[in-house]
């Protein structure tokens, strides 16, 4: 590899990282459990978009 290429290698590199931790922050706090039915269900707010139900196991 020649000094250019690794150093576009690395450009990519760092970009992708930088758009993965922007899909983390994005992701994080997405839904909130608003109620617990049992040990392992549980009911959340989902933003209407996501168009899923709004009940876990």
């Amino acid at each position: 590899m020649t000094r250019s290429e690794k150093e576009l290698d690395e450009a990519v590199k760092e970009a992708v990282k930088a758009k993965l931790e922007d899909i983390r922050q994005k992701n994080k706090a997405v839904a909130n459990v608003t109620r617990k039915i049992s040990d392992n269900v549980y009911v959340v707010a989902l933003p209407d978009s996501m168009n899923i139900s709004n009940t876990f196991n």
